[in-house]
């Protein structure tokens, strides 16, 4: 089985699904709760996107320094990139995960250009508006089971992503 972000947190003692919704084509979301933990992802399938919603002080990434989220960031995990992270506090964050060729397919569609122009970057704690809306949109989808608004949240993300010149 290929490993993907998901099944990582799934696999937690710790890592606990409070919320979930199925998108099809590959594409889901899920609202997670998190204490006392540490996770690796080795070479991820698909690409995962986070919004902490609420705390994310206790939580770095042990492999780019000592910086810790906060409550409204942003991570961007693309695929096939490594990350290790240490959880020291409670916090709750939204994930979106996507396929590679749905996120490809749905930046061609969206930004009329190629594919090969999204160039998708590593994120780790940022704000991002562009990106965060919609995350805490599909938070709020999850919940409420709101497909069409998971929909809408999902093309506003993908096209918050900036192609490349």
């Amino acid at each position: 089985m290929v490993s993907t972000v998901r099944h990582s947190l799934e696999a937690s003692p710790s890592a606990r699904t409070l919320a979930a919704l199925n998108l099809g084509d590959g594409r889901s979301v899920a609202i997670w709760e998190n204490r006392n933990d540490r996770g690796r992802y080795d070479a991820p399938a698909g690409h995962a996107f986070s919004l902490y919603l609420n705390g994310g002080d206790g939580t770095r990434r042990v492999d780019r320094g000592r910086e810790s989220g906060r409550a409204g960031t942003v991570c961007i995990m693309p695929e096939g990139r490594n990350s290790e992270w240490e959880i020291t506090a409670s916090f709750r964050f939204v994930h979106l995960y996507l396929p590679d060729d749905g996120l490809k397919g749905a930046f061609s569609r969206i930004h009329d250009k190629d594919a090969r122009c999204l160039d998708l970057p590593e994120v780790t704690f940022v704000v991002a508006p562009n990106l965060s809306d919609p995350l805490a949109r599909l938070a709020e989808a999850a919940v409420s089971a709101d497909l069409i608004g998971a929909d809408g949240a999902v093309a506003d993300l993908v096209a918050g992503l900036r192609p490349s010149p």
